[in-house]
């Protein structure tokens, strides 16, 4: 127990500091619309976790970002990987990498909304968003690597297996896994951005948009209080498969 308080003491206080502040402001503030209040937020809290349909708001919001997650990120390595090898293809992605990083995320998510259903919408959004920090990322990991360990692998004629295993893969993992967290934050934020506006049948960006509805900031706060706790969980999950990579690389 002390241990797990001697690393986590910045955390705890961050914590302790965010419920204090919460607490003094909405007692000020004196207004359940504008501040609720820590009772009211964690009596919504428990209704959340007690409805029949928790399990699956929660399931159905995680199964797109696992989704999007994993077009994503297969996508980004693929076309990096074609990119470093084809200068042409490089400079053919290049516009389309820069349109994506400057659409505003409402107008990526207004044409999404257009272009597919409300349930399949946000996993668009989240690919749009994310793509290019993790193709940039990656391709500028392989034009980074030493290109004298490259050219001594060819001159001794090293597999094209044995050069993935020794040559790119340790560059890949010493620079993708380092943005992957924040990466992946940032996905699960913008699919229930995308969710708020779509409205589908199940999703946490759903339920959000009906308590604003009925303004019940409460129950605004609940879910928002529920999207961090995944995101920590993601955050530690994620950390732990960086470890056991980097361990077996």
């Amino acid at each position: 127990m002390k241990l797990f308080i001697s690393n986590n003491k910045y955390k705890l206080l961050s914590t302790v500091f965010i419920i204090i502040t919460w607490y003094f402001t909405s007692n000020l503030v004196s207004n359940e619309v504008i501040v609720p209040s820590i009772t009211s937020t964690f009596l919504e809290l428990r209704n959340i976790f007690i409805s029949k349909n928790f399990l699956n708001i929660i399931s159905s919001t995680m199964i797109r970002f696992i989704l999007a997650s994993i077009i994503t990120i297969i996508s980004s390595i693929l076309l990096a990987v074609i990119s470093y090898y084809f200068i042409i293809i490089k400079h053919l992605l290049n516009p389309f990498v820069t349109f994506m990083k400057s659409v505003p995320t409402m107008g990526i998510v207004v044409l999404a909304l257009i272009w597919f259903k409300n349930s399949t919408a946000p996993i668009f959004i989240g690919f749009i968003v994310v793509f290019p920090i993790l193709y940039e990322g990656i391709l500028n990991c392989f034009l980074n690597i030493d290109k004298n360990l490259v050219s001594m692998a060819r001159l001794y004629k090293v597999n094209f297996i044995r050069k993935i295993q020794y040559i790119y893969f340790p560059y890949l993992i010493n620079n993708l896994l380092p943005i992957l967290p924040s990466a992946l934050g940032l996905m699960l934020k913008v699919i229930i951005a995308g969710e708020v506006l779509g409205q589908p049948k199940y999703a946490i960006g759903s339920n959000i948009q009906l308590e604003k509805l009925y303004l019940n900031t409460s129950g605004v706060f609940a879910w928002i209080i529920i999207v961090v706790f995944i995101n920590y969980i993601l955050e530690k999950f994620i950390g732990i498969l960086i470890k056991r990579v980097k361990k077996w690389s």
